[in-house]
């Protein structure tokens, strides 16, 4: 019977209990150990919460980005880089209800009930967010490299904390040689 009673709280709390992931992707044509210049072309946060939206958390951010760049040997210019990096932030906070769904908290369905969500309504469980990093090369106009992080946490504010450090996961991922 004990093995049931596991099995069912697992598959209950199962949206809870995601594992944050990540995936980087790159242009295995491209020789990464030719790109010595870099330069920000655009930074955006879509999600609509204080903490992440916030102007400190996005400069922070961005200034941690450069410093992992700087620290593989490239240099960030204003004029002609090899390749412009755009970062993004997006997500979205969820409720469980009891039965163990998981339900967007500012997109719901149509039939949606207070009742059925016993943290009453629009308490977040969890947030889902995904930090999107990407470099184009500027001759070409291509992505080259793309990273993807997603974070599931109980509060934006730690979301807001973590993105430098999910930056750096993704950013370790950055070839330093032809591929």
């Amino acid at each position: 019977m004990k093995p049931a009673v596991v099995l069912l709280l697992l598959a209950v709390f199962s949206p809870v209990l995601v594992a944050d992931d990540y995936i980087v992707d790159f242009d295995r044509k491209v020789d990464f150990s030719a790109i010595r210049t870099f330069a920000f072309r655009s930074t955006s946060v879509t999600v609509n919460r204080p903490e992440l939206r916030n102007q400190v958390v996005i400069d922070g951010t961005t200034a941690f980005i450069r410093s992992v760049l700087t620290s593989r040997g490239l240099k960030e210019v204003s004029d002609n880089p090899d390749v412009l990096v755009d970062w993004e932030v997006f997500g979205q906070g969820f409720a469980v209800n009891e039965w163990g769904r998981a339900i967007a908290t500012e997109v719901r369905p149509r039939n949606w009930r207070e009742a059925d969500n016993p943290q009453g309504g629009a308490q977040d469980t969890f947030i889902e967010g995904v930090l999107v990093l990407d470099m184009t090369a500027q001759s070409s106009g291509l992505l080259i490299w793309r990273g993807v992080y997603r974070d599931n946490e109980n509060n934006s504010a730690k979301l807001a904390q973590n993105l430098s450090a999910n930056a750096k996961k993704l950013l370790a991922r950055y070839p330093s040689g032809k591929k």
